[in-house]
C-alpha cells in the first residue's frame, strides 16, 4: 500500500512508538490497531443469496420513498447496501433491498463517513435501548478502558 508506506515515513520523527535506526516512528494507525485481520474480503457474484432469510438489506440511497435516518428503526439482523461515492446503487442490488435510508444532511458524503453515520446511529439507539456498553478501542486492543465514562456524566451548558 503506498499510503501506508508514506504515512510510516512521514511519522519517522513524530512519535515514540518504535525506534528506526537513531529516529523513533510511529507505525501508521491500521498498522497499530489492526482492525482488518478481523475482516473477511470475499467475492461472490450473487452475495445476496449467502445471507440468511431473516437478514433485511437496507439501501443508504436518496429516494422518495427513503426514510429520514432519525426516525428509522435498525433491524435487529440488517445488511447495509452503500453505493458509490459518484454514483448510485445498481437497480440490481436495489431489487433485494427491503428497506431504504436517507442521511439528512445539507451535502453529499462521502462513502466512508456515511458508513460511520449509519453505523453510529446504530450503536446510539441500541445503546439507548438496551443500555449495553460500548467496546472502546482500548478494550478491543488489550491496551484496558480510556475511562469509565458515561453518557450520564456528560451535561450540556448553556
Amino acid at each position: 500500500m503506498i499510503a501506508s508506506s508514506r504515512a510510516a515515513d512521514k511519522a519517522t520523527r513524530f512519535s515514540t512508538d518504535s525506534t528506526k535506526g537513531n529516529a523513533k516512528f510511529r507505525l501508521p494507525r491500521e498498522e497499530r490497531m489492526k482492525g482488518y485481520k478481523d475482516v473477511d474480503l470475499i467475492q461472490y457474484d450473487k452475495p445476496f443469496e449467502r445471507f440468511p432469510d431473516d437478514v433485511i438489506p437496507v439501501a443508504i440511497e436518496v429516494r422518495d420513498t427513503s426514510e429520514n435516518l432519525f426516525e428509522f428503526v435498525h433491524p435487529e439482523k440488517a445488511v447495509y447496501v452503500f453505493g458509490p461515492e459518484d454514483g448510485s446503487i445498481s437497480p440490481v442490488q436495489l431489487r433485494h433491498c427491503h428497506r431504504f435510508v436517507i442521511i439528512p444532511a445539507k451535502h453529499c458524503l462521502n462513502l466512508a463517513m456515511a458508513v460511520n453515520t449509519v453505523l453510529y446511529d446504530r450503536m446510539i439507539k441500541n445503546y439507548l435501548k438496551t443500555g449495553d456498553t460500548f467496546v472502546n478501542p482500548g478494550d478491543w486492543e488489550g491496551r484496558g478502558p480510556a475511562s469509565t465514562t458515561s453518557f450520564e456524566d456528560f451535561s450540556v451548558e448553556d
